[in-house]
């Protein structure tokens, strides 16, 4: 299902007006345990790694196994950005097969989280240039009703939060799980999401973009929609302003995400 893409020709066949409907967040109030901030909800069997005797008891299925196949193949926070990438497409390659993931033209980050065990919430109540945050263990069910959160800032557009909850994903991945730190789960784990993603200069967070961004910008879908915009007669009058528009809307992501996406597809491959 994520392998749809833009039909070449004459014509565009996906604009502005018939782009698929957005993977709207549902509005479910949910009050924290705290009373600190106002929820709306987005949307178990044990898992031990023998490298570093973690339980995993929150994702489900192959995704369980994926979790498995991060540690065995070393400390997830050794991971280097491309390896992070790597690791993204390995999801993509479960959620194309899986029934409750693949009946959107983009992957839902909200059910792909619920998949590793996570709840997304998004809070009109986060700092200014907070775009999101990540709890997990401690005492986060106690607040939040359950052990890992994704949240999100409401007063930001979709397109953005959809990246930052990709992103925070991928902190729980590689700075959380198989992190000895948290082995017993009695401390907090806590990343934030500060705007805008130019000041993501440590290697975690660089790590974060680079797998979020894989996850909603994979490569060979990106240069294919590419190509296929920029040979369309639209394209070909408008210009490279156009196309980076297009693509926006089509992956449901920022320009500015696209126009990052490219960049680093030509420095580097998008690895």
């Amino acid at each position: 299902m994520y392998a749809k893409s833009f039909n070449g020709g004459n014509s565009m066949q996906y604009t502005a007006n018939n782009l698929d409907t957005r993977e709207g967040i549902k509005a479910t109030n949910f009050a924290s345990a705290g009373g600190q901030n106002s929820l709306n909800t987005e949307s178990s069997e044990n898992i031990n790694n023998p490298a570093s005797n973690i339980s995993f008891e929150r994702a489900k299925g192959r995704y369980k196994d994926l979790l498995q196949k991060l540690l065995r193949e070393k400390i997830a926070s050794a991971f280097t950005s491309r390896d992070a990438a790597a690791f993204a497409d390995e999801i993509l390659q479960i959620a194309n097969s899986d029934p409750e993931l693949n009946q959107t033209r983009n992957l839902s980050m909200e059910k792909l989280c619920d998949k590793f065990g996570i709840k997304v919430y998004k809070s009109a109540d986060l700092k200014q240039k907070v775009s999101g945050k990540i709890f997990a263990y401690g005492t986060t069910k106690d607040v939040y009703k359950h052990d890992v959160v994704i949240i999100s800032n409401s007063n930001e557009q979709f397109e953005h939060r959809r990246f930052v909850i990709a992103h925070e994903l991928g902190h729980y991945l590689f700075d959380c799980i198989g992190n000895l730190q948290y082995q017993d789960e009695s401390k907090v784990f806590c990343e934030t999401y500060i705007h805008s993603a130019d000041s993501h200069e440590e290697l975690k967070e660089r790590r974060a973009d680079r797998f979020a961004a894989e996850l909603l910008l994979p490569i060979a879908r990106v240069k294919e929609s590419y190509i296929a915009i920029a040979k369309s007669s639209d394209g070909q009058i408008l210009g490279r302003d156009y196309v980076v528009e297009q693509l926006a809307q089509y992956f449901q992501v920022k320009v500015t995400t696209i126009e990052r996406r490219l960049k680093e597809i030509l420095e580097d491959g998008g690895y």
